[in-house]
């Protein structure tokens, strides 16, 4: 059943357990980025922490750019890092080996990320990034369907003025 399947995951996320992770899109697996990676992933702040590296391929790739919002139909991999930490402790080694690391592996990325992999503290500029090309065709369609921007929550996709 769906809330079976919707729950599988559950246990990685015990309530309470904090998490902050950064995302890239990957054309490849170069040996440079394969070791910015692992120089990543070795200053882990937590033994829960993940580092990951996930293929995209397939029917993800095989339509073109245009065909629907999501871009990046390039990527070939997803790459980033999540800290993970208990609730009583502080947050900010986590955070800065995340950010650290993802900075390291930035300099490979297609320039696009996974726009549901997102967190409050990205920007107007990368959330766009996650849409590439189709994100002007977007704000054009929320301007047209959505002029006032009721639907701003998330990931706002502003009309375009």
């Amino acid at each position: 059943p769906y809330t079976a399947q919707q729950s599988m995951l559950d246990a990685m996320e015990p309530k309470g357990v904090q998490r902050y992770w950064k995302t890239e899109f990957l054309p490849g697996l170069s040996g440079e980025f394969l070791d910015a990676f692992r120089e990543g992933a070795l200053g882990v702040r937590s033994p829960v922490s993940q580092s990951v590296i996930f293929h995209l391929g397939g029917a993800l790739n095989d339509p073109d750019d245009d065909d629907g919002a999501i871009g990046n139909r390039d990527a070939r991999y997803i790459a980033g890092f999540a800290g993970t930490w208990p609730p009583a402790t502080p947050p900010e080694p986590h955070v800065t080996w995340v950010r650290g690391s993802w900075e390291r592996i930035r300099r490979f990325s297609t320039g696009g990320n996974y726009v549901n992999f997102q967190l409050a503290d990205d920007d107007h500029d990368r959330t766009a990034d996650a849409y590439r090309n189709n994100y002007r065709r977007l704000q054009r369609i929320k301007a047209q369907y959505d002029p006032g921007n009721l639907f701003r929550v998330n990931r706002n996709i502003p009309p375009a003025a």
